[in-house]
């Protein structure tokens, strides 16, 4: 994300701050309610961290494409999504969104914590959970899922995406959003989340950073990366970086 964009996105996001400033839980957290979130965010970022780190070992051919990868405005990884039963419908699932800061990078790019939930989770036969990757390509998604709130099958649609490292896919051919999930054993693939709905998580973000912070507060933001989800940044820096410094394979 260049500095314009990035600029112009803090400011759009000023006023939808105020507006969400109150809906968010976490002025009553006690010091016990922290430290146990705390000590979740952690283990998600440890958690978050190994399912990029496990991409990056599949083979070429499920693996996904560098481009999208490289083009990437902000990259979401939700560990462990879960479908709830087979008898009622819906899944849920707990991540982190991160975007690029004013260098383009991801190393000191604050995550925000964020919830997924969908009324229907497209996994393989059998599965009953999948890690999802979700990768924002456009600044209309970037400000959609900036304002804390961000409708899979609304207006910028999340598109399943393609898979192959080498596979070439034009900027003018991209899609706002692709989503890509790994089920237990399975393969990485494109993924269609019915009902889709990626939220800011409050409560996480408040003990992560300070009571009632919004996510333009962290996404967009020059602040440090909180010690307990540092995890997750070098992974995620790691592997946008290997897209960015690879120049083909066999």
């Amino acid at each position: 994300m260049g500095i314009t964009s990035r600029s112009t996105l803090t400011a759009a996001a000023a006023a939808a701050t105020l507006v969400l400033a109150g809906c968010a839980s976490s002025g009553d957290m006690s010091a016990q309610q922290k430290t146990k979130l705390l000590n979740q965010q952690r283990d998600r970022a440890a958690d978050a961290a190994q399912v990029l780190a496990a991409q990056q070992e599949r083979p070429n051919n499920q693996r996904i494409p560098r481009d999208l990868i490289r083009n990437a405005r902000c990259v979401a990884v939700l560990p462990a999504v879960t479908k709830a039963g087979l008898v009622v419908g819906g899944t849920h699932g707990d991540g982190f969104v991160s975007c690029r800061d004013r260098s383009g990078d991801f190393a000191k790019a604050p995550p925000a914590a964020y919830d997924l939930s969908a009324a229907s989770l497209g996994l393989q036969a059998g599965a009953q959970r999948a890690n999802v990757i979700m990768l924002f390509e456009s600044q209309e998604a970037v400000r959609a899922v900036i304002d804390g709130q961000f409708a899979l099958n609304g207006t910028l649609s999340a598109t399943a995406g393609p898979s192959g490292w080498d596979r070439r896919v034009g900027a003018s051919r991209q899609a706002p959003v692709y989503v890509y999930s790994q089920s237990t054993g399975g393969l990485y693939a494109g993924l269609n989340l019915q009902g889709g709905k990626l939220s800011a998580d409050n409560r996480a973000n408040s003990a992560l950073y300070s009571p009632g912070t919004q996510p333009s507060n962290i996404l967009l933001a020059d602040r440090p990366v909180p010690a307990s989800v540092r995890s997750f940044n070098d992974a995620l820096q790691n592997w946008a970086a290997e897209a960015s410094n690879d120049k083909g394979s066999t």
